[in-house]
């Protein structure tokens, strides 16, 4: 990398906006940052800079390649390719993981990240400092609840999952499905990212 292009990264990154978790995903009722957010925080500064970004898709029948390059106006590039498996091979699938890669790829070569909200509905019911039975079953369910999340090992477990839920949440404490919802997206982040990984 030329000092040019390391100079335009850093100028780059300096007007990067925040990106803002704005996008909802109607299944877990949780926010999220979609590609649109990550382009419009990343892509403004990276072109003032001088930076142009391609991501070019691929499948080879069991992979999606994603091919992201960062290119700027002196000629000097930067490129990185993300693999990862498809579960479901039809064109939403495809689809799906290639705005899923997209996304998380533009992310990390740019050294953006979205605001981090699930802290604030992530974790389950505090334990009470002396627990009535009632209390001790409630807890025992959430607990149930983790395990029965932290067991899903595909995105399709997790949809599967939460189908079941739907007409339980009403029973259950106000707090409880936000909460689970969170819980969804930060395991269902979990699978995508060791899926890239592969």
């Amino acid at each position: 990398m030329t000092p040019e292009f390391a100079k335009a990264l850093v100028a780059a990154q300096k007007a990067t906006y925040p990106v803002y978790k704005q996008a909802t995903n109607p299944a877990f009722r949780s926010k999220y940052a979609d590609l649109a957010a990550v382009v419009e925080a990343t892509i403004p500064a990276l072109n003032d800079a001088g930076i142009s970004v391609l991501q070019m898709p691929d499948f080879d029948g069991e992979q999606l390649i994603l091919t992201t390059v960062l290119m700027h106006v002196s000629g000097d590039s930067l490129t990185h390719v993300m693999r990862m498996p498809v579960s479901k091979r039809d064109p939403q699938g495809i689809g799906s993981a290639t705005t899923y890669a997209r996304r998380y790829s533009l992310l990390a070569m740019t050294g953006a990240a979205p605001e981090d909200d699930d802290g604030n509905a992530a974790s389950g019911p505090a334990p009470a400092a002396k627990k009535s039975s009632a209390q001790a079953k409630k807890d025992g369910d959430w607990d149930r609840i983790m395990a029965a999340i932290n067991g899903c090992d595909t995105e399709q477990d997790l949809d599967t999952w939460w189908a079941k839920m739907e007409r339980f949440w009403g029973q259950m404490p106000a707090s409880w499905p936000d909460a689970a919802a969170n819980e969804v997206e930060k395991r269902r982040n979990e699978i995508l990212d060791r899926a890239a990984e592969l």
